[in-house]
């Protein structure tokens, strides 16, 4: 009973963050298109995959029932996703700099170009560190789930009053 309750909560917590991403991202935006068309450097599909194992690791450890000190993996890739965020940050702004250099900024053309490559550097930063952010929130919504959802269990089944 108490390990289909755990779950059930889990589960309710992902169908709430696939509506919300649904309805946030997904009306007007076709989300996975924007990712592929301004993160070339596809960074944020790799925060995405570390977001989807550990919270299929948070789910399987929910229904087997393993209190969250058995495994630290997810606590750690949660600390984790907003530095892979901050590294796509960094390439981002790179790539922004790097555009400038060698251009003629007399050229109108080759300043429009410059321009351009600069608004690819910076959608790539901002993108990056967005979904790494968000996916970080939310597996640490999880984790919070988890932990609590845990202690009210072994406070009701494994204590005498």
């Amino acid at each position: 009973m108490k390990i289909r309750w755990r779950f059930n909560l889990w589960l309710l917590l992902q169908c709430t963050i696939v509506l919300w991403i649904y309805v946030t991202a997904g009306w007007g935006y076709d989300l996975f298109s924007f990712l592929v068309e301004y993160d070339m450097t596809r960074i944020s599909f790799g925060i995405i995959c570390l977001y989807v194992i550990a919270t299929f690791w948070i789910g399987g450890h929910m229904i087997f029932g393993k209190h969250p000190e058995s495994c630290d993996w997810p606590i750690f890739i949660s600390e984790n996703l907003i530095t892979v965020g901050m590294l796509g940050t960094l390439i981002g702004l790179m790539v922004a700099i790097g555009s400038l250099f060698g251009l003629d900024l007399t050229n109108a053309s080759d300043a429009a170009k410059g321009i351009q490559q600069m608004s690819t550097g910076v959608s790539i930063a901002m993108i990056t560190t967005l979904v790494g952010v968000i996916t970080s929130l939310l597996l640490k919504m999880q984790l919070l789930l988890w932990d609590k959802t845990m202690k009210a269990v072994e406070y009701a089944f494994f204590t005498s009053d």
